[in-house]
């Protein structure tokens, strides 16, 4: 009876380190980061979790090279990303985020040869400003948290 009472509390205790591992914040340092608007045209634009667009959105790498993989992201559809040493990132219409979430896949092929956990922040609804802002914001290098 002792035994197998030890067996089932070492059970529990190894169940949950590893779940919990699992989840863990992981921080990665001197990442791409990109932005992109919504298509010209596109009055609606959604994202590839099905969620419709909104800034603080982003996209990300999918798991796996290759446009089959569009809705299977590096990181989990909903995951939170937080810019490291309070870094922001200004965004058309007056905001300055440091906190993002994982909406989108984005560069399936690695076209651009960017780092593997490049992050694209959504700058909006296609329009000349937002279109133009995010070409001036280029490629930048952050640090970030995944909080999943």
């Amino acid at each position: 009876m002792k035994k197998s009472l030890f067996t089932m509390l070492i059970s529990v205790v190894l169940a949950f380190t590893t779940s919990s591992a699992a989840f863990a914040d992981t921080t990665y340092t001197n990442q791409d980061f990109t932005a992109y608007t919504g298509a010209s045209g596109d009055n609606s634009p959604v994202f590839a979790s099905g969620n419709g667009a909104y800034i603080g959105g982003i996209a990300v790498h999918p798991s796996s090279w290759g446009s089959s993989n569009w809705n299977k992201p590096i990181y989990r559809f909903g995951a939170m990303i937080v810019l490291n040493n309070n870094q922001r990132i200004t965004i058309p219409g007056g905001y300055s985020l440091n906190t993002f979430i994982v909406e989108d896949t984005g560069d399936l092929n690695n076209a651009g040869n960017l780092t593997y956990r490049w992050i694209d922040v959504y700058f909006g609804k296609y329009s000349a400003a937002t279109h133009q802002a995010a070409i001036n914001f280029g490629k930048k290098k952050f640090s970030y948290t995944v909080i999943s």
